[in-house]
């Protein structure tokens, strides 16, 4: 499988960091909630793989933010 950064892809992973460190913990916590492993958590937030609708929506329920925040459309109070 082939590794392929996009910035996009980085800065949404550092999102998911910044929130998950605020609102769940650790990356073990957060893949337990998710239902996934954390070398997927890590491959996230590292901007290495996709994120499916599915797993944006349960992400947007743990974190408790909206969909739009993960996505960096709008609202950069939930960074600061």
């Amino acid at each position: 499988m082939k590794c392929v950064f996009d910035s996009k892809r980085i800065e949404m992973g550092n999102r998911i960091r910044t929130l998950r460190k605020r609102r769940v913990g650790s990356q073990s916590e957060f893949a337990e909630k998710l239902d996934v492993s954390v070398i997927t958590i890590s491959r996230i937030e590292n901007g290495m793989t996709k994120i499916d609708a599915e797993l944006l929506i349960k992400m947007s329920e743990v974190l408790q933010v909206p969909v739009n925040i993960i996505l960096g459309i709008g609202q950069q109070e939930y960074f600061v």
